[in-house]
């Protein structure tokens, strides 16, 4: 069984500005980088694993060439997307028989019938909803990477490509 590690982008891989307006021209394509969370996504690609970013984006405007330029200025091009219009259950959108998402917003897990990781950012996990895996935006690469991969095979998935 084949695992696939996705990756939310806004508030995983990036900050979420609480006082910015998402609607707002390439709002998306000014988001601060989490370096960590980045450099361990890098860390499982260059191990063969199975990784791509699941990001919810607006139909209109320009939040995907946006999100595209982003992943380009912080090297990760090369990584697969998948965009899901905003406010759909990403689980309909993500295919692999094994499935681990880290996501910062707690419905998208719930809601996930995969595995989910919570990914605990600078405003998020204050209304204590979440009681599963979670990680921080500052963990240092290597401790991202290894509790991944412990909890992929703790699935039994096989996480090569």
């Amino acid at each position: 069984m084949k695992t696939v590690i996705y990756f939310d982008m806004d508030g995983t891989c990036n900050h979420w500005d609480l006082q910015g307006n998402p609607y707002e021209e390439h709002y998306f394509l000014h988001r601060e980088p989490f370096p960590n969370v980045l450099s361990a996504v890098r860390q499982l690609k260059e191990m063969g694993v199975a990784v791509a970013f699941a990001t919810a984006v607006f139909m209109e405007g320009t939040a995907r060439q946006d999100k595209l330029l982003w992943l380009k200025n912080n090297g990760m091009e090369d990584i697969p997307i998948i965009f899901i219009p905003y406010g759909e259950c990403k689980d309909r959108y993500l295919p692999g028989d094994n499935r681990i998402l880290i996501d910062d917003h707690t419905p998208n897990l719930l809601e996930f019938a995969g595995t989910g990781i919570k990914l605990i950012n600078k405003n998020n996990h204050t209304g204590g909803k979440w009681t599963g895996n979670c990680l921080r935006y500052d963990d240092e690469p290597q401790n991202i990477v290894d509790f991944i991969m412990n909890l992929a095979e703790s699935r039994k998935g096989d996480l090569k490509l």
